[in-house]
């Protein structure tokens, strides 16, 4: 619960950065797991914007950086970009990857839903798969698709036979 009302805060980039890191996985990630991208993101963060503020300069580390990643504002974000990520399935503020009513229905179902609302097949992201810059592939099969989608014929029949006929 902890984990949802914070993620519903987030920027769209960082949003995108979480949902992405999470994959396909069919369990809801925990307090520590949040905690520990968002510490790792913060410092991205932090040294890319260092690293364009003055490229002439290395910036000493502080170790007080990963503190910053623990003060979350507990007041309802005054942004647009908490309300500009509606899943695309049921339009409730979450990824589609973590929405309920999207992770029941067949890969089958999903796959023409994915085609219906243009999303990418890598990472169910609002782009097309050769933009998409994901490096996870299909944790059954390794091909560039979501698990999510594993087992979609009509749009792995390729993938699969080539990946049936190596073994």
């Amino acid at each position: 619960m902890l984990v949802h009302h914070v993620t519903r805060h987030l920027d769209k980039a960082t949003m995108e950065a979480w949902e992405t890191s999470l994959g396909a996985s069919q369990e809801y990630p925990t307090y520590h797991q949040l905690e520990t991208f968002l510490t790792a993101r913060v410092r991205a963060l932090e040294r890319i914007e260092t690293a364009v503020a003055s490229p002439a300069k290395p910036q000493p580390t502080s170790a007080k950086r990963p503190a910053l990643a623990h003060h979350v504002s507990s007041q309802p974000s005054t942004s647009s970009s908490s309300t500009t990520f509606p899943c695309d399935f049921c339009h409730d503020p979450r990824f589609i990857v973590m929405c309920t009513k999207f992770r029941n229905l067949s890969p089958a179902d999903r796959y023409e839903w994915v085609v219906h609302k243009r999303l990418c097949y890598n990472c169910l992201g609002r782009h097309n798969v050769r933009s998409c810059k994901a490096t996870r592939s299909c944790k059954t099969c390794s091909g560039r698709h979501h698990t999510m989608l594993h087992g979609t014929p009509q749009l792995f029949t390729s993938t699969q036979s080539t990946s049936q006929s190596a073994h």
